[in-house]
């Protein structure tokens, strides 16, 4: 249960992250940035992407890989700040 909690967790701060950052950058930059290692955060945009919360484009390739905010990953951020 404490794996749920934590990848939670750790899909927020992706999010946050991105959101902070205009809404997408370079995998690579959004794990220096995060402080998230590589494995974790591969997982985490994963999850993200299949709630529709992000996307990834140029996923093959890990030098071009930009991950993206959706509509519905800064609706769902702007509804965490407010509540």
């Amino acid at each position: 249960m404490s794996q749920q909690i934590e990848a939670g967790d750790v899909s927020k701060k992706v999010l946050k992250s991105l959101i902070k950052f205009h809404g997408a950058m370079p995998f690579l930059e959004l794990t220096s940035i995060s402080g998230i290692d590589d494995e974790q955060l591969e997982q985490a945009v994963s999850e993200l992407e299949e709630k529709g919360l992000v996307r990834i484009i140029n996923p093959d390739n890990d030098l071009e890989k930009i991950i993206s905010v959706t509509g519905e990953g800064h609706k769902l951020a702007q509804s965490q700040r407010s509540g």
